[in-house]
């Protein structure tokens, strides 16, 4: 059965039913539509940016790395440094690019997780959603389970933070001493 609506257009669920006809067993399965069963660039079909995520990977992705971001972030902001200045990624308003250019490192990390998830874990149509502009979203308690990742990444950017504060105080300390000297 086809849950579309009126119209067989565009993606959606189907209920698919098996029954054995010896034993009369019977057991519905929701199976999703073609185009959330493969990993297609994160860059959005209907945006071209990556945060608005058409499938169910990239929508885990995108909320792995949302994770990540505002781990980056409160390391940041724990050691003194203005998350929105970035270095490697370009100042954009609303943006925290010190935070994105701060992720780098363990980006690779995420993508290893999430390789790992795809393989040990069977998704249910129940873990994703779609929104009528065509997003993809994660569904409770699948947010909750992959917000449980969130003391391990901030583990893995500490560090990392720790260090660019140093390095950043350090450049500050010998260009203040060459101006004065």
């Amino acid at each position: 059965m086809a849950h579309c609506g009126e119209t067989l257009d565009g993606e959606f669920a189907w209920s698919v039913n098996l029954t054995d006809v010896a034993s009369t067993w019977t057991e519905t399965r929701a199976v999703l539509g073609t185009r959330w069963l493969r990993c297609d660039s994160r860059a959005s079909v209907l945006t071209g940016a990556p945060r608005a995520a058409t499938s169910p990977v990239n929508a885990l992705r995108n909320y792995l790395f949302a994770c990540l971001e505002s781990e980056a972030r409160l390391a940041l902001l724990a050691h003194g440094c203005d998350p929105t200045i970035g270095v490697l990624h370009a100042d954009q308003r609303n943006r925290d690019s010190f935070a994105l250019d701060v992720m780098e490192p363990v980006r690779a990390d995420v993508e290893a997780f999430l390789l790992d998830l795809l393989e040990d874990r069977e998704f249910t149509a129940r873990d994703f959603g779609e929104l009528p502009n065509g997003i993809c979203r994660i569904a409770a308690p699948l947010t909750h389970e992959l917000a449980l990742t969130l003391p391990h990444w901030r583990e893995c950017l500490r560090p990392i933070a720790a260090r660019l504060a140093q390095t950043f105080r350090e450049s500050r300390l010998r260009t203040a001493s060459r101006t004065r000297g």
